[in-house]
């Protein structure tokens, strides 16, 4: 199961939706009753953040689990690039709407969880081409 490069990028894109729990979107200097209220753009700060978040998350590790289905392993992975970029686009209103401040990691995972899973899922119609050819020649 976990041998397969694609298995392999999709426990990356998991990852990388699980670690924005730990590190911020952003980080701003002015303390207010706004997002940087505690001068982090976090994934608490944002219901949206979290829901898209939390639906990535277990998108792509739900992919990894699909092995003997692998269309529905391709079509799940595709799946689990939306949430990245609801969830760069949500931070980035947010971080322009709230004022001055520093882009964090958290901006990145997005991104590299977008990358994991589209790679994925071009490695998964890859094996399924293989496969497909394998029959035929039987």
């Amino acid at each position: 199961m976990l041998q397969r490069i694609q298995s392999l990028l999709l426990l990356v894109s998991s990852i990388g939706y699980w670690g924005l729990f730990a590190v911020p979107f952003a980080s701003g200097t002015a303390s207010g009753n706004g997002i940087f209220s505690d001068t982090m753009l976090n994934l608490n700060d944002h219901i949206g953040l979290l829901v898209a978040c939390i639906i990535g998350g277990l998108t792509s590790f739900a992919a990894i689990f699909l092995f003997k289905n692998r269309k529905l392993q391709a079509n799940i992975s595709y799946l689990s690039f939306l949430p990245a970029l609801v969830l760069l686009g949500l931070a980035y209103w947010l971080f322009n709407g709230a004022g001055q401040g520093a882009l964090g990691l958290g901006m990145g995972l997005p991104i590299i969880s977008a990358i994991s899973s589209l790679t994925g899922a071009y490695f998964i119609k890859k094996d399924d081409k293989l496969v497909r050819s394998m029959d035929r020649l039987r």
